[in-house]
């Protein structure tokens, strides 16, 4: 009897959220891109640059001046025709980047930049580190601060990031091989004042902002710099290229965190619903509608989430919806 009742109770509640959802999908509501995850800096693969130096194409810029360059090139790609080979010069701190600052970034909680990379192999360490190939990413509240690093070390092939707090470089444990494309990602979070690293799309690690808590981003930049400070460190050259380098404005609907929102999302709603806080997108600490609402705004499109509820028979006005809130209320109040 208690088996059945509980039976029941899950069919009930499955209706309900099955109700809920078809009136949602029926109700007109004005759909914004400002939640929706968007890009911020998506260069396309390069395919659309010409070859030769980065700067001052599709608003790229250098900063550094150290001697370092950034050249478009046809002959080491991961993908398509294009990618940019970054060389460090001795003595030199360059980069390269679209800067965003002051368009308001970011309208979430999370940035993802994401690349890949291959990185040549310069030698045998010759100092406490190689030179550094890589992004790093900045805020700018008053002056510019470090939000993370993430790259290699190209005498070791040691994927290394910056540190919390002292701003040195370290290592993460994990190395790539010389001469091969690697995929790298950092989420920075922008509530808990965080960055996680990827590696592969396999997790690295996660530590606070190097310098500490932020609301803003300003720009993510390929990066070519000695990782260490004693003087052999300074003087070693290193090689890399970048292609598929993207910034993105992540949705808070975007569950998965990979640039849409769409069915896996919904999934992922679907099972939070009222269990959880894993489909929240309005950070209240709960799956409900209300995420719901945000979840199908931010929606590549809506025919896809409306087709995982047609085999739920469709509720021909909102009564339909109160009258399973009703029972559901009613079977609450039963005694066990």
């Amino acid at each position: 009897m208690i088996a059945s009742r509980y039976v029941s109770v899950m069919t009930i509640v499955r209706l309900l959220r099955a109700s809920l959802l078809v009136y949602l999908l029926a109700t007109s509501f004005s759909v914004g891109s400002t939640w929706a995850t968007t890009a911020i800096v998506d260069a396309g693969g390069f395919e659309g640059f010409s070859l030769g130096n980065l700067v001052g194409q599709a608003g790229w810029a250098g900063a550094g001046g150290g001697g370092g360059s950034a050249t478009l090139q046809n002959t080491t790609v991961e993908s398509g025709s294009r990618a940019v080979r970054v060389d460090r010069a001795a003595l030199s701190d360059d980069r390269w980047a679209m800067p965003v600052g002051g368009q308001g970034f970011p309208n979430n909680r999370y940035i993802l930049v994401e690349w890949d990379m291959n990185v040549t192999a310069t030698g045998a360490p010759n100092g406490t580190f190689g030179p550094f190939l890589g992004v790093d990413t900045y805020k700018a509240p008053s002056g510019f601060s470090v939000l993370g690093a993430l790259g290699v070390d190209a005498t070791t092939g040691d994927v290394l990031y910056q540190q919390q707090n002292s701003g040195f470089i370290a290592e993460t444990g994990m190395t790539v091989d010389f001469g091969e494309w690697n995929s790298f990602a950092m989420l920075l979070d922008f509530e808990d004042d965080e960055y996680t690293m990827f590696l592969n799309d396999s997790f690295v690690l996660t530590t606070g902002f190097v310098d500490g808590a932020a609301s803003t981003f300003t720009d993510a930049d390929i990066a070519a710099f000695a990782a260490g400070g004693d003087p052999n460190s300074q003087n070693q050259t290193g090689t890399a290229y970048f292609d598929n380098f993207r910034v993105l404005d992540i949705s808070l609907a975007d569950f998965d965190i990979d640039g849409d929102v769409d069915g896996d999302d919904f999934e992922t709603w679907d099972f939070a619903y009222a269990v959880s806080a894993d489909g929240d997108t309005n950070s209240d600490g709960d799956t409900d509608g209300d995420d719901f609402l945000l979840l199908q705004r931010d929606s590549d499109a809506a025919a896809p989430l409306a087709g995982l509820v047609t085999s739920v028979p469709e509720p021909s006005t909102m009564s339909a919806l109160c009258l399973s809130l009703a029972v559901l209320a009613s079977l609450r109040r039963c005694p066990s």
